[in-house]
């Protein structure tokens, strides 16, 4: 794990430069506490450390672990793959991939309780089997998110499921969408990336292994309220973020597309399906994005994944601010509080209808001085080349006024040339009979 700030004089610091890099402690999801004073790193391993600043420093990067915690969905070493972390009233809240569920008390270091997101009967199988090559999927839950004491998760043929974290109970379930009019079969479900609103706990946004992106509102109705159509992204989506609250959200997919989409405009409904439709993106990512964060009060946001570099935006221009080489893959990102970044005020303030100057790239001087001498030669060519278009035309101009005024001379000479030219000059040319 890294923490870092994107400045010129501070560059990057590592937390723990003394650490291991082992692959089982391989940092997985992080997530401040309360402030960005604190911030806690869910590990593959199941364990989560705590991070703290230091009193005596109060500077951006300087943290030491405070305490850790293992094993915390008390498996005793049999847990599946880790899955994310989020932070919400006070506690902690991770899940791994088979949907079991850890509340832990930051302050105390300790596991308060662990939940199951489905209630699996026991008619009901824990695995899902498929026709092609009987492959068995054991991973139950493919993305989970945390808002307001709740904990959302879903996965691969698993419905959207609201959990309360106080007591453990399944608050909600999402509805598939109806089946298809014209097959009557099912549509496909496997939710890979979870994002609630910031304005209400009620509505949140659900990317799709099928290139889709739903839109839920627990209040009304256990079906998404709008779906994207199928030609708007070609790829799974694996991130989310909401830039603008309950407007527009900022979507990463499998191949590094990065784009801004309003959920208010992108209905099933009212878009063509046919035709593919374009959207704004952000120019930079090459690889899987894995996690989107913005911050809170400047409009930066900021992208990392497996291409292992970490990228800034401005949001206001989609332009990219900063591009640093962290030299391993990246699956997770914090942004600090502070109002520190380093970002020119005409960049913050520009508009994205504003053209941009663009330069010829040159190499060095020496290439600059030849262009630049090449050009002024091919102008001079080209004066004079234009110069003794116009002297020959003022010469045609001359010889046609001189005919002009001896007609009569120029008749002459030319029934005299005709004459002198004799029947047997091989140039001359005959006009043959029509008829032999």
């Amino acid at each position: 794990a890294t923490a870092h700030h994107v400045t010129v004089d501070k560059g990057i610091q590592l937390v723990s430069p003394d650490a291991l890099l082992s692959r089982e402690r391989s940092v997985v999801d992080m997530a401040w506490i309360n402030s960005s004073e604190k911030f806690a790193t869910l590990r593959a391993n199941a364990s989560i450390d705590i991070f703290s600043m230091e009193r005596e420093i109060q500077e951006q990067g300087k943290y030491n672990c405070m305490k850790s915690v293992e094993d915390i969905f008390r498996l005793e070493g049999k847990h599946a793959s880790v899955l994310g972390m989020g932070f919400t009233n006070d506690r902690l809240c991770a899940s791994d991939t088979m949907g079991n569920i850890a509340v832990i008390n930051p302050q105390k270091a300790s596991v308060v309780a662990n939940f199951f997101a489905y209630n699996v009967s026991s008619k009901e199988k824990t695995t899902i089997s498929y026709t092609k090559g009987q492959y068995e999927n054991k991973h139950q839950a493919t993305a989970m998110a945390v808002h307001s004491g709740f904990v959302a998760t879903a996965g691969r043929e698993r419905e959207i499921t609201l959990v309360d974290l106080e007591t453990g109970k399944l608050a909600w379930k999402a509805k598939n969408l109806p089946p298809d009019p014209q097959t009557l079969l099912q549509q496909p479900v496997w939710s890979t990336a979870l994002c609630f609103m910031s304005m209400s706990e009620n509505l949140f946004v659900a990317g799709t292994a099928y290139h889709q992106v739903r839109v839920y509102d627990i209040r009304t109705q256990r079906r998404p309220l709008s779906v994207t159509p199928d030609n708007m992204f070609e790829h799974r989506i694996t991130a989310l973020c909401e830039l603008e609250p309950s407007k527009t959200f900022a979507v990463g997919d499998t191949t590094g597309n990065l784009f801004e989409l309003d959920i208010r405009k992108c209905t099933s409904s009212n878009l063509p399906k046919k035709h593919s439709i374009s959207l704004p993106r952000f120019v930079g990512p090459i690889g899987s994005i894995r996690k989107l964060v913005k911050h809170d009060k400047e409009p930066i946001l900021v992208s990392v994944g497996l291409d292992r570099m970490l990228r800034t935006y401005n949001l206001r221009t989609r332009k990219q601010l900063d591009c640093i080489y962290m030299k391993q893959r990246l699956n997770c990102a914090l942004v600090c509080e502070d109002e520190q970044w380093i970002m020119n005020e005409k960049e913050l303030d520009a508009d994205i209808d504003i053209e941009d100057d663009v330069n010829d790239y040159v190499d060095s001087e020496d290439e600059e001085t030849a262009f630049s001498e090449e050009s002024q030669d091919l102008a001079e060519t080209g004066q004079e080349i234009i110069s003794d278009e116009s002297s020959i035309g003022l010469s045609h101009r001359d010889s046609e006024d001189e005919g002009s005024d001896t007609g009569s001379d120029t008749g002459s000479d030319k029934s005299s040339s005709d004459s002198s030219i004799s029947d047997d000059d091989p140039l001359r040319t005959k006009k043959k009979p029509r008829h032999q």
